[in-house]
């Protein structure tokens, strides 16, 4: 009967709970890194009214368009029951009045549609009467599950831990099973004991 041979290092690990958990663990934050990039595009309406007989504006409206905007849509409304009219100007982040990127008239009850230009950042309203209402909306890439890669470390560095720390524990099983073999007899004395047997 062929003695029985002590099995190699990786299976003691794999029959550990700490390797168990470990690869648990790695799964995980691989898991949860995929929907940390995971992108979703986001939608922002925003409105706004002027009264010409109760706001003054000195200063031009900036236009919300968080991390980037794909893109921006416009509509504006200008009410007055006189034959008046409202300018419209769209500027750019350097608000520079003489290369406007949009520029519009409305006449009283006229509401306009547009898509603003991918560098649109401020409006500024010109009208001495009436009332106008504006409305835009922003549609932009968010990642909303972004602070996941967080967890997704912790869990990647306590899996590389635990496998680890299953090696350690595979040492000492193996070890364990060795002695526990039925090997063939080695005679593990020291020299020093063979002569003192012999003299005796």
């Amino acid at each position: 009967m062929k003695p029985e041979r002590a099995k190699n290092i990786w299976t003691y690990m794999v029959s550990t709970r700490r390797f168990k958990l470990g690869v648990i663990m790695m799964l995980l934050a691989v898991l949860l890194s995929f929907i940390s990039i995971y992108i979703t595009v986001e939608a922002v309406t925003q409105t706004y009214d002027w009264d010409a007989a109760e706001d003054q504006y000195l200063e031009p409206i900036r236009l919300y368009s968080p991390y980037g905007a794909l893109s921006n849509n416009l509509s504006v409304s200008y009410y007055n029951g006189e034959n008046a009219s409202a300018t419209v100007v769209v500027l750019g982040p350097d608000i520079d009045y003489d290369n406007p990127l949009h520029n519009f008239t409305l006449r009283s009850d006229d509401t306009t549609d547009l898509t603003l230009h991918e560098n649109a950042t401020f409006l500024k309203p010109y009208f001495d009467e009436g009332y106008m209402e504006m409305e835009y909306t922003v549609e932009y890439q968010s990642h909303p599950y972004s602070l996941l890669f967080i967890p997704a470390i912790v869990l990647s560095f306590s899996g590389i831990i635990f496998i680890y720390g299953s090696y350690s524990i595979a040492l000492d099983r193996m070890a364990e099973d060795v002695d526990r073999m039925d090997l063939p007899f080695h005679d593990y004395r020291s020299p020093v004991d063979d002569e003192e047997g012999n003299d005796e």
